[in-house]
């Protein structure tokens, strides 16, 4: 299909003001849509704005309206559903759904919206319920953790305002799906390989019981590296963990103590992990994490553990979500690969950015242990400065 060959009667731009550009000619529907990526590492997904041209066995896509090139096509024969999507926070957007992929794409107007669906559906024969190969998963051995009663938010002392975000991601798998492998009493497997993955060792991981005020709980204990110069080699981590999982949504919580290193009795980690139902077998994730200050240290030592935390924090995130889509992958109906090649440039990958950034940096890249160690030796080389000069 050449895009020069579409219609030229349409308007040529996508613009905030709401103004359509679909036409059809030739018996081709041509328009322009916004299209979300491939893939979303980290971060909001950035909308690129593309030429469709709709014959009656492609959908294609070009970067601009005179490329002679389209940057990809769906098939329409493979098109297993066409479904609006209200529920997002971009108006007037909509799914074309195909094995292996769920396309998304934005109109300019809820009429226009419903133009490119029913076009669509016409050339796929209605295409207008998902077909059984692409509904939800269902998970019977996740049903027996679902929730009971109202969500009591008094678990954790900071609010997710005032936490970082840490990670943002979408995951090919339901929420039922997510908690079972990932979280479940039965994802021993995935929580060793994470483990693994920390280099932790003496791994003591509890059983999810009944907590009489904050629903389904647990607590792990579990010994971590120390890389600093100063203070003990490895420490011993305490974590508290509750969560509340829904058909649709799931909200984990924790809370994490470090006793035996300096300054590890005057705060606590607490973090928030919220994993909604964001398409078909597709979950959104975001994860929080902040410093909860029983005892604050001064300001530089306070500021200097919050900034290790969040970036020891990404840093892990970033392994779990390598092993979560690995092991998401191993699902007959999962892919975590764009069906396009081309479509390579289109790829969001903020991470790589990071890492490059850090790489740059002259500054090292500490951890919270680290963090806590150096500021000890700092504020001890100060006070013997002091005790010299003035005794």
């Amino acid at each position: 299909v050449s895009s020069s060959a579409s219609s030229s009667s349409s308007s040529s731009s996508f613009g905030d003001d709401g103004e359509e550009t679909i036409s059809e000619e030739n018996g081709n529907v041509t328009g322009f849509l916004q299209k979300a990526p491939g893939i979303v590492v980290v971060g909001p997904a950035r909308y690129q704005k593309r030429w469709f041209i709709l014959t009656d066995d492609l959908l294609c896509y070009y970067k601009q309206r005179d490329s002679s090139k389209p940057s990809g096509a769906v098939d329409l024969s493979k098109i297993e559903s066409v479904e609006v999507d209200d529920a997002r926070s971009k108006k007037n957007s909509f799914f074309v759904i195909v094995p292996g992929r769920k396309y998304h794409f934005v109109a300019a107007t809820e009429n226009e919206r419903q133009k490119w669906i029913d076009s669509i559906k016409k050339r796929t024969n209605g295409a207008a319920e998902p077909s059984s190969d692409s509904k939800e998963d269902t998970v019977p051995e996740a049903e027996k953790y679902l929730s009971k009663g109202a969500f009591d938010p008094s678990f954790l002392q900071l609010s997710s305002e005032a936490m970082d975000e840490v990670l943002t991601c979408k995951l090919n798998v339901g929420v039922l799906r997510a908690f079972f492998m990932f979280f479940s009493d039965e994802a021993t497997g995935f929580k060793e390989a994470y483990g693994k993955f920390r280099n932790d060792t003496e791994l003591n991981y509890g059983l999810w019981t009944k907590h009489e005020k904050f629903g389904s709980y647990r607590e792990n204990k579990y010994r971590t590296p120390v890389t600093a110069a100063f203070g003990p080699k490895s420490t011993m981590v305490h974590e508290k963990q509750r969560y509340h999982l829904q058909n649709d949504k799931l909200t984990f919580e924790f809370i994490n103590s470090i006793q035996d290193i300096p300054f590890g009795d005057s705060f606590q980690v607490e973090g928030r992990w919220e994993i909604k139902s964001c398409g078909t077998n597709q979950v959104q994730i975001v994860a929080r994490c902040g410093c909860n200050f029983i005892k604050p240290p001064n300001r530089f030592i306070k500021g200097q553990i919050v900034s290790g935390t969040v970036k020891e924090t990404k840093a892990s995130y970033q392994g779990w979500l390598k092993l979560a889509r690995d092991l998401a992958k191993t699902l007959p109906s999962s892919s975590n690969s764009s069906e396009n090649p081309q479509e390579d440039e289109e790829v969001e990958s903020r991470s790589a950015s990071a890492l490059d950034g850090q790489k740059k940096s002259l500054i090292p890249n500490l951890t919270t242990p680290q963090i806590i160690a150096i500021s000890s030796a700092l504020v001890l080389l100060l006070s013997l400065i002091v005790f010299f000069l003035f005794f």
